[in-house]
Parts: structure tokens; sequence; C-alpha cells
């Protein structure tokens, strides 16, 4: 597999492109359909569509959404991309969840709660959040906390949710206390 991360660089608009980590993560998921929360250029969607992946994307930027489409050109087909968070993603079931985007800040105009309110609506198995979205990955834990238990793996400039249903309401409150301890320590460590 190409280097995806050098593919990508020196493209324009690449100032905020996914880290090494990120994309290691991302391949590794082997996921065969991919909700994307802030496409960009397109690095996290090459990785996934790459690998065999159909993919729905939101990125809001219009600029963005020019060097995606020229990115992912091979990939045409395979992939579906939507402006505006307040449209709700194409499929109920999905794969992964990569969030990559949505803070509402900056180009990327995203809202924040959609992070809270598509954990809602879909059905997923694993979540990714690139870099440090603390705003996003809380609004993910959060959200995730009224249908699954999950587990958390922090890796060098990614988190990684693995998420399970779970009908038992005691069972998911356990969970969600134990991980917000364990984030919290997390991001303490890192100070």
């Amino acid at each position: 597999m190409e280097n995806i991360y050098s593919k990508f660089k020196d493209k324009p608009l690449a100032d905020a492109i996914a880290h090494q980590s990120t994309i290691n993560t991302v391949l590794n998921s082997k996921a065969k359909k991919v909700l994307e929360m802030g496409g960009g250029i397109g690095t996290l969607s090459y990785a996934c569509l790459s690998n065999g992946a159909e993919v729905d994307i939101y990125e809001q930027s219009e600029e963005c959404r020019k060097e995606l489409k020229k990115n992912l050109a091979e990939f045409d087909g395979k992939y579906t991309i939507t402006k505006d968070y307040r449209v709700l993603p194409p499929h109920k079931n999905y794969d992964l969840l990569i969030i990559d985007g949505g803070s509402g800040n900056g180009r990327d105009k995203g809202f924040p709660m959609s992070v809270w309110h598509y954990v809602n609506y879909i059905t997923v198995k694993k979540i990714i959040v690139d870099g440090y979205r603390r705003m996003q990955f809380g609004f993910a834990r959060n959200g995730l906390r009224r249908q699954y238990i999950y587990k958390i793996t922090f890796h060098d400039k990614c988190s990684e949710i693995d998420c399970k249903k779970c009908n038992s309401k005691i069972l998911r409150i356990l969970n969600y206390i134990y991980w917000e301890l364990r984030v919290k320590y997390y991001y303490r460590s890192k100070k």
C-alpha cells in the first residue's frame, strides 16, 4: 500500500490532513461502509476507498469539496458527498464513523452537536476521532452511552472506539463512567 500521507501532504489545502497514525488506524479497521464527518481533501476517504469501502462524506467547504472530487476521481460511484451537516446520513448502518471535522471552527464550519445526533441516528461498530478533537470525542461518548457499551484505544494522534449495542442500562452507565474516568486520566497525563 502506498504511503497515503505522502500522497496528500503537498496537495492544495493540505494544511490539516489526517495524521499518519489515523490513516493506519483507518486502514486497519477494514471497514466496508464508512461515514466520514469532515472529508477535507480526502486523505481518510482515500484510505477507506483504497481498502474497498463505500464512503459517505460530509464536507461543507466548497474549496475542499472540489479538491475531494479531484483526489477521489478514481473511485467515482463509490462515495457520496453531503455539504450540510443538517442532512441526516444516507444510511443507518456503518462499520466505521470517522470524525475529522464538525467542530464549527475555522474552515470546517460543521456544527459540533452533529456528532451526538449521528451517533444516536446510526448503528456503528467503530468510531475513529482524528487528532485532539476533544469536543467531538466527548459528544461521541455522550451519544454512545444511550445505546452502547464501548472500549477506547488511544493512539498517537487519534482515538478509536469499539462499539457494541447493549440493552442493559446499568451496564451502559457503568461503562460510561469507567471510560469518562479513563479519558480524564489520559488527558491529565498528556499535560
